[in-house]
């Protein structure tokens, strides 16, 4: 039970984390955002909605598109408040 609690929790700050981030360019839609970026659309809305299980990878892919570091993003997870700069 306490790890499905945290798999929640973990996967909601995640994304709001690329919500936030894909905001702060300027972006409405996650569908343009994936687009422009070539990045499947199903898959970005699964990340934005907390319905992926992301990969290493698919993270360190995300934060590169957004120009983003590790630090910043473990910042976010253990605070729980916004990046830097989605204010």
């Amino acid at each position: 039970m306490q790890e499905d609690i945290l798999y929640r929790k973990l996967t909601d700050r995640v994304a709001t984390i690329f919500k936030d981030l894909r905001k702060q360019k300027g972006y409405n839609s996650y569908e343009a955002f994936a687009f422009d970026n070539e990045f499947p659309r199903a898959q970005y809305w699964r990340v934005e909605n907390g319905r992926s299980n992301l990969t290493l990878r698919t993270i360190a892919r995300l934060l590169a598109l957004h120009n983003r570091t590790i630090d910043d993003f473990a910042t976010f997870l253990s605070k729980g408040n916004a990046l830097p700069g989605t204010q």
